[in-house]
């Protein structure tokens, strides 16, 4: 290379370092990304500002699942406890007790098997078996309430009235727990009764 080719490069060298120099920091980082290793392909300029559309997080999806899960669930509940509340003014009687128990177990294993249709979230899904595990066994203890009633059992009445206030109980925890409010609830009477002195006075027919 002769002398004077030489000088040439070296100031033309100087010359693009000025022009950097007083270019924005911005601009000089655009460039050197452009002229980088991977970058001969042309950029589409409607493609790279092109916005990116925000996806839902999991965890927001996540929740408005669940809301909708336990809001279905509770308006099944709901109808099954208007349904079998006592009408107002009944007598906890046996003979009341015998009438009212099968078909109000009736109702129950309706709506379970209602509820069963219902797919939970995977989050609740355990917590969702045990509850309607919870309500079978309401159910099936209020139909052997009902034929102890039947049969003027005290000793089997006292036995199935404990064990349905246990299973309530169980039942409303792990309810609550998971944000229902109708199916972790049960109407008062013959869902958790008490058995009635002998003596007591059974309404008149009518």
């Amino acid at each position: 290379m002769t002398a004077r080719r030489h000088a040439a490069i070296v100031l033309d060298m100087r010359s693009r370092s000025t022009v950097f120099r007083h270019l924005p920091a911005s601009f000089v980082a655009i460039a050197v990304a452009l002229t980088g290793p991977g970058c001969g392909a042309s950029v589409d300029s409607k493609t790279a500002l092109k916005p990116v559309k925000a996806s839902t997080a999991p965890h927001s999806r996540d929740k408005v699942a669940t809301s909708g899960f336990i809001s279905a669930a509770d308006s099944i509940c709901n109808r099954l406890n208007i349904a079998i509340a006592d009408p107002p003014g009944t007598v906890l009687n046996n003979a009341n007790l015998a009438k009212l128990a099968p078909r109000h177990a009736a109702l129950e294993r309706k709506a379970v098997s209602e509820l069963k249709r219902l797919v939970p979230p995977a989050s609740m899904a355990s917590d969702w078996l045990k509850i309607l595990a919870y309500r079978r066994t309401l159910a099936k203890e209020l139909a052997q309430l009902g034929v102890a009633a039947g049969a003027n059992d005290a000793a089997a009445i006292k036995k199935l009235a404990a064990s349905k206030g246990r299973v309530h109980n169980q039942l409303e925890t792990l309810a609550s727990h998971e944000g229902f409010r109708a199916c972790g609830t049960a109407s008062s009477g013959t869902i958790v009764p008490l058995s009635p002195p002998a003596h007591a006075t059974r309404p008149k027919s009518t």
